[in-house]
This record gives structure tokens, sequence and C-alpha cells, in this order.
């Protein structure tokens, strides 16, 4: 659901933000539309089952799964190369605490031979 808002966000919201009036309204659509999405998503966390989850998600017709997936098909996810390289950025942060961890696991090992 994150990569259909995504996409949805990216390809229309420029069409929205002309006019003070008009991003009103798309902002209170985009409201709701959360709102609606969260509860929708959230409902097995409050069942804790997994046949009352499927149960109610059937009853819907499983409206919000198709309906991402359609918008996923239709709209094209835009990539762009400050968010890569943002993400680079945070893989070698994490590669390097690992390291520091595995180091530190050498040393602990090293003094437990003693």
């Amino acid at each position: 659901m994150t990569l259909a808002a995504r996409a949805i966000r990216n390809n229309i919201r420029h069409y929205f933000v002309e006019s003070p009036a008009v991003k009103l309204c798309y902002d209170f659509v985009t409201w709701m539309t959360t709102q609606v999405a969260i509860s929708y998503t959230v409902v097995p966390f409050v069942l804790l089952s997994v046949k009352p989850s499927f149960t109610f998600y059937s009853s819907c017709y499983f409206c919000l799964h198709i309906a991402s997936i359609l918008v996923l098909l239709v709209f094209p996810l835009k990539r762009t190369q400050k968010g890569n390289k943002k993400h680079e950025r945070n893989c070698n942060k994490h590669l390097s605490i690992w390291r520091v961890f595995l180091k530190y696991l050498k040393q602990l090992q090293y003094i437990m031979e003693l």
C-alpha cells in the first residue's frame, strides 16, 4: 500500500498544488484515504487471528489489496538519485556498525581463550 500511495502522489499530486482551494480538497481526500487504508490494514492486529482477518478481507472483496496492485500496474514508480544515495549511505553505516561489532566479538573470543 505504501508503494501504491507513493506512486499516486508522484504522478497525480502536481496537478492539485496550483490553487490553494484545490490543494485543500486534495489534502482532505488524501487524509481520508489514509485513514481508511490504516483502518483496513490494522484489522488483523486487532482480531489477532487469521481466519477472522481473512473473513473480513473477503467480505470487503480484498478491495484495497486489488486497488494497490492496480495502482502499481498503472502508475510508474519514480526513483530518484537522492534516494539511492541516501540508501547507500545507510547501508554503509550499517556495514560499519557490523564490522565494529564483529571486531568486538573477535576480541571477546580472544579474551575468552586466555
